[in-house]
């Protein structure tokens, strides 16, 4: 069986807890877009998780995977396990799955990102964590993959083939173009490449392989589909593809073998960055059901995603 979970407005919707919620009947819980310009919180007990690469059915039995349609923040993502190893919880190679094919943010993406928006007239409201360049190069076709990431040899390579370019861009935007050949940064990506290398997998196989012995399979969404890049709120949106169609070309699995989708809905919208939104209640109003809704301390998403404005629905 495969089920694809994604939201129906903003995000915000709480599809990590529904994840959390079903994944105990589901063998693997793959991510197929989006950075961690998105937020989960999962709540177990007194606990309180929030996880921004790593799906939300990480406290379960499922396997966990990071599809190749995802952009990946590897420092962020180091972070994740860290907090689960406090909380005594091991992430490892058996636990979690990253696809070789997989982007990598690096430090240039997350500068050129922050020069970009900082120089618009019209802000999107994007979180300047370099999710919308990682895509630029993805498409572009210029982008460093994971399997590059952890072979240090073809990482330094793929760099030194990228670096004059990036450079100029920076310099170009007002930025340090120094950034892009850091020997400290260099050598914390190295460190993180050899930190991951046990993690790599096939994602598309893995899933295939799954539903062709009858396993469970969940695709897990961030954002919600009114950011959707092409369906969305132009150009107030994220740089991915958030509905549940794209679960399938990001994941490389067929779309006949889709069983169920299950889009989430809340009963007011709420949404950060900028944007119009119509019926958006500011001042008190506004703030009391964000805080009821307890929206405001989560992460919000690239141009928009958790707290912010409230539109009752």
């Amino acid at each position: 069986m495969f089920t694809i979970i994604t939201g129906a407005q903003f995000g915000d919707e709480g599809k990590g807890k529904i994840v959390d919620l079903l994944a105990k009947d589901y063998d693997i819980v793959a991510r197929f877009q989006g950075g961690n310009n998105a937020g989960h919180t999962v709540r177990v007990g007194d606990e309180v998780y929030k996880l921004h690469l790593i799906p939300s059915g990480i406290l379960l039995d499922a396997r966990v995977l990071i599809g190749p349609g995802v952009v990946l923040n590897p420092e962020v993502l180091a972070e994740e396990i860290t907090m689960f190893e406090k909380h005594g919880i091991k992430v490892n190679a058996g636990k979690l799955g990253v696809d070789a094919k997989t982007s990598i943010i690096m430090p240039y993406h997350i500068e050129m990102d922050g020069l970009r928006e900082e120089s618009r007239e019209t802000k999107i409201g994007t979180t300047k964590r370099g999710i919308g360049y990682a895509y630029i190069d993805k498409v572009a076709r210029d982008e460093v993959r994971m399997a590059e990431l952890v072979d240090s040899e073809r990482f330094l390579s793929r760099l030194e083939e990228l670096a004059p370019q990036k450079e100029k861009e920076i310099a170009a935007m007002g930025g340090d173009p120094k950034i892009v050949r850091d020997p400290v940064l260099i050598e914390r990506y190295l460190e993180l490449g050899r930190q991951f290398a046990a993690y790599i997998t096939d994602v598309s196989r893995e899933i295939n392989k799954a539903l062709d012995e009858d396993k469970h399979v969940m695709a897990e969404a961030a954002q919600g589909t009114h950011l959707d890049v092409i369906h969305g709120t132009q150009k107030f949106v994220t740089s991915s593809s958030t509905i549940a169609g794209s679960a399938c070309a990001n994941l490389g699995v067929g779309p006949t073998r889709v069983d169920n989708v299950i889009a989430i809905v809340k009963a007011y919208i709420t949404r950060v960055g900028e944007g119009p939104l119509p019926t958006e209640l500011t001042g008190e109003l506004g703030e009391r059901l964000q805080k009821a809704g307890e929206n405001s301390g989560q992460l919000p998403a690239e141009a928009g995603d958790v707290g912010g404005s409230i539109c009752l629905s």
